[in-house]
């Protein structure tokens, strides 16, 4: 079962994070209540658990040796604070190390040894832990990881798949395809985007739902949008009480201005359910959606303007959430276009353009364009 990352006051009172295995996010959060644990907050959807329990299937002696704290603090750091991250946990966990060198540094000074071998032992000692967390963040399957999905959020497909060399048997094969297929997919190569990644269409750790979740993002990169549509649509068929499907179809429709009706009612059933903190950070944004294509555009200008400000933060660090930050900027510049604001609107849409033809988001690139005009 997939591994939920949870933040929760425990029967005993005290706030901790830890980790449950549930079949989906809702019941992991039925479960806990059962349990005794209150002011839940998950931090993981359904997809997001499912990726996790992948990574600790391959890497379960180094899964264990990280705890769900340091899960969570992790979360979103840029390269030069995960450096400082893993530097400051090393000392945490071996303090001893630093004062007995310091010590030993101290003693060689007092008793006038002034013996240079114990100054250069004590300074590479000392220094151990920032070259050990230099590796990591240059070296680590992780970061490296991290590097490949910020070229996969610019376009640079050629280099998407030059780095998915390197990470093969270090890295989940699903994650590596379907990065795999959407850069063939916006090279043009369509029949062998879905060539790689129909190997995963019965894998068994693999839900139905996600699969075509994830088919959605290659028509998508190719440009063929109703494709995607349908994609999301079947996703959602395969599990409606999903609520992380409810609001990935939702913004389908959204974002192809179809069937605001339903749309609105997934949106409002999601809200009824369990969300992971990340889902609703979200919310905001799926709301200016509604509200722009309502022509309810000082309301969506609001709201996009709220969820950029909640997501923000991780976007350093997680190149996917800047994506978004980008995505939800292109929406905001055209409703402030539409609002009359068109200076503001003119500002608000440099950013998010450059990405755009990066990406060639052929779409959202003419809905920007249309609205506040070529850049």
């Amino acid at each position: 079962m997939p591994d939920f990352l949870f933040t929760a006051d425990s029967p005993t009172g005290k706030r901790k994070t830890q980790t449950i295995l549930a079949a989906n996010s809702q019941a992991a959060q039925t479960e806990l209540e059962s349990r005794g644990w209150t002011s839940i907050v998950l931090h993981t959807d359904d997809a997001g658990a499912i990726a996790s329990s992948a990574v600790a299937k391959m890497y379960p002696e180094l899964t264990e040796k990280i705890t769900p704290s340091h899960r969570l603090e992790s979360r979103g750091l840029s390269d030069f604070q995960f450096f400082l991250f893993v530097t400051k946990n090393f000392y945490i966990k071996a303090p001893w190390f630093a004062v007995a060198l310091i010590i030993l540094l101290v003693m060689n000074i007092a008793f006038g040894f002034h013996n240079s071998i114990i100054y250069i032992g004590a300074a590479l000692g000392l220094s151990m832990p920032l070259i050990f967390a230099a590796c990591i963040t240059l070296f680590g399957t992780a970061r490296k990881f991290n590097r490949l999905v910020e070229a996969y959020a610019w376009g640079r497909w050629q280099e998407v798949l030059d780095r998915i060399i390197s990470l093969r048997g270090k890295v989940p094969e699903s994650e590596l395809s379907i990065r795999q297929a959407c850069a063939l997919a916006g090279m043009g190569k369509l029949d062998e985007a879905r060539t790689e990644w129909s190997k995963f269409e019965n894998h068994p750790e693999l839900p139905r739902w996600m699969f075509l979740t994830q088919l959605g993002d290659i028509f998508q990169t190719a440009g063929l949008y109703d494709e995607s549509l349908k994609c999301h649509a079947e996703a959602y068929d395969e599990d409606k009480d999903n609520p992380t499907m409810k609001l990935d179809y939702a913004m389908a429709l959204l974002t192809a201005e179809r069937d605001l009706e339903l749309a609105q009612r997934l949106i409002d059933e999601a809200k009824q359910q369990y969300l992971s903190d990340l889902l609703s950070m979200f919310l905001p944004y799926i709301d200016g959606l509604v509200a722009l294509n309502s022509r309810k555009y000082d309301l969506a200008v609001e709201l996009f303007e709220s969820a950029r400000k909640n997501i923000l933060p991780l976007a350093a660090g997680e190149p996917l959430t800047a994506l978004m930050v980008d995505t939800i900027q292109a929406y905001m510049a055209i409703a402030l276009a539409k609002s009359g604001q068109t200076q503001r609107a003119m500002e608000e849409a440099r950013a998010p353009r450059v990405r755009l033809q990066a990406r060639n988001s052929v779409r959202l690139l003419k809905q920007l364009n249309d609205a506040v005009g070529v850049g």
